[in-house]
């Protein structure tokens, strides 16, 4: 499904995105807007998109365990920042799944498998 594909980018820099860098994700599927953090939702915030690359769309990436670069199929979370430096998280059901929203502990609903995408 296109619109699961998410692109991740290092938020300053080059080379390979590691444990504990900073990046941005981007949607291409919907206009390529940038994922931020925003208003209160479950536990935390809510996770949406905007046009601009703003502050609240740097987001941590770190791996589950272990540390170096991030790799298909490497287990992650995410933090943000600009919201508390909250993790990233699936909870309540929204749309034809679950929503995303932040949560100030590191829960097993933070946990995301990263997977690359060939068309």
């Amino acid at each position: 499904v296109n619109e699961a594909k998410f692109t991740m980018w290092k938020w300053s820099g080059d080379g390979a995105i590691q444990s504990g860098d900073e990046i941005y994700l981007r949607n291409p599927s919907h206009g390529n807007q940038y994922v931020e953090c925003n208003d209160h939702a479950g536990a935390g915030y809510g996770v949406s998109t905007n046009p601009s690359k703003v502050n609240e769309a740097k987001f941590t990436i770190w791996k589950w365990s272990g540390d170096g670069a991030i790799q298909s199929g490497d287990e992650i979370y995410l933090r943000n920042p600009s919201h508390g430096n909250q993790y990233v998280e699936c909870n309540d059901h929204a749309g034809a799944g679950y929503g995303v929203s932040t949560n100030p502990s590191k829960v097993n609903e933070a946990k995301f498998t990263i997977w690359s995408f060939e068309q």
